[in-house]
């Protein structure tokens, strides 16, 4: 016997799309099991055919949901089985139903009681604070407030790619305090969303922060998508060439403005940060299928405003909770909401403490905090910008640019003008390109011209 998993269309029937091995014979009254996301207790049996029709509504007790689901995992090898949405059947994750969340107390039951096994973590400046950067719109100590200095016209022209062209002197000027170092390190906060992915309950870490502190506590790749770009890697904004982000982290800090290896080209160079205007990294993009998939949504330290990294957390189902950590409602939690949103305020470091506390994580957090933090300056090392990326500067363009052949010509000299060839330029030394390519061109031309006088006289 076989568990088919059906994919619904509008007209109500689907195809067949999965199926999984079965061993047990339990099994014989169940093909596939379709389950509402937003009514848990509407469970469909349908007969496995090319397209699915036949549907009988089953009893909505919650006796019969259970053996149901009982018997639907011990056919999957003795994992949890749901669904995704309506149809797609998704081995080894919790069952989808209704879970009422309206305080900080729920949200750690649900981690605790192992309901949460695909979390989506939202962190935005809030979290770097901690480390000692400062955010961008806290009044006298943000970083737009500490750039009125070079009399821009609004603070956001510092991420303007207009603005930054005529005058890059002040993102330059900010870059420096963005740049991680040893005087910013990752905090509490950083190291209990690695604990998490250490726990195998992570499933993606979304930040606004451009400061790599993520990746510096020792989050994988995999697991990490960086929104609004990196100063791990740089580029020229003109020619959109790579470039090496130490020499440009070099030039940052000796007050230089960084331009491009290539002299032709000799545009600006700025680490791989999304100005206003500009492309997110297609890697962003993935939330899409990630909040499908996701059970438990950890928003911290953001102000929800700017977009469309903001649309992150609609895209999660309506049931799905979601938890604020800041220090104020904002967006959707400071209106109405959905049923499963849940705002706790306060300090984010300490209110974190309190949700390790809840699920007993203090010590191994404490623990595994003082070795991550013995690796911190190895990471540091291995990061990007830390590392000298030799970059070969282009030729000049009458050098790359070999001259032609011209047509029905041999390809390659014989091997006398070969030996003549490699005895010069022994005797010669390093022959530049361009005068060897020119040789090798006059040694065709000749050939030609022997040919052509040696048909004329037969």
């Amino acid at each position: 016997m076989q568990v088919f998993a059906a994919k619904r269309n509008k007209y109500g029937g689907g195809l067949i799309t999965r199926k999984i091995n079965q061993r047990s014979k339990t099994l014989a009254f169940i093909q596939t099991l379709i389950v509402c996301s937003h009514h848990s207790n509407s469970i469909f049996d349908h007969k496995v055919m090319p397209r699915i029709t036949t549907k009988i509504r089953a009893k909505s007790s919650e006796t019969l949901q259970n053996d149901r689901w009982a018997t639907l995992r011990s056919a999957s090898k003795g994992k949890s089985a749901a669904l995704d949405g309506f149809g797609r059947l998704d081995v080894g994750s919790s069952k989808p139903r209704t879970v009422k969340c309206n305080t900080f107390e729920d949200i750690a039951n649900l981690i605790a009681r192992g309901q949460a096994t695909n979390i989506v973590v939202v962190i935005g400046a809030g979290v770097s604070t901690a480390s000692g950067i400062p955010d961008f719109r806290s009044p006298k100590t943000g970083l737009y407030y500490n750039l009125q200095k070079f009399n821009i016209p609004y603070p956001e022209a510092i991420f303007d790619m207009d603005y930054f062209r005529t005058n890059p002197r002040p993102f330059y000027t900010l870059a420096k305090d963005l740049y991680p170092s040893v005087k910013h390190k990752p905090n509490s906060v950083h190291y209990f969303i690695r604990l998490l992915h250490e726990k195998h309950l992570l499933h993606r870490v979304y930040t606004q922060n451009i400061d790599g502190l993520e990746k510096l506590s020792g989050i994988p790749n995999s697991k990490l998508v960086e929104a609004h770009g990196t100063f791990e890697t740089a580029s020229c904004t003109r020619c959109r060439s790579p470039q090496s982000p130490g020499d440009v982290k070099d030039s940052i800090f000796s007050n230089k403005i960084p331009r491009c290896s290539n002299r032709r080209c000799n545009g600006l160079v700025k680490p791989d940060v999304v100005f206003f205007g500009e492309d997110l990294t297609s890697k962003f993009y993935s939330y899409v299928s990630d909040m499908k998939f996701a059970d438990l949504v950890l928003i911290m330290g953001t102000s929800l405003q700017v977009e469309p990294f903001s649309n992150i957390i609609d895209r999660a189902k309506f049931f799905v909770p979601r938890c604020l950590f800041n220090k104020k409602a904002v967006g959707p939690f400071a209106k109405k909401g959905r049923l499963n949103d849940v705002f706790v305020g306060g300090d984010l470091i300490d209110t974190v403490a309190q949700l390790a506390a809840k699920l007993d994580w203090t010590d191994e957090l404490s623990r595994n905090t003082i070795q991550w933090e013995s690796e911190f300056e190895d990471r540091l090392q291995q990061y990007g910008f830390m590392k000298r990326i030799a970059v070969r500067p282009r030729p000049p363009r009458s050098i790359r640019r070999l001259p032609k052949p011209p047509p029905d010509t041999p390809e390659t000299t014989t091997s006398s003008e070969a030996e003549t060839e490699s005895q010069s330029s022994n005797s010669s030394g390093s022959t530049p390109v361009l005068r060897s390519s020119k040789r090798r061109h006059d040694v065709i031309i000749k050939n030609i011209i022997d040919k052509f006088e040696k048909t004329s006289i037969k």
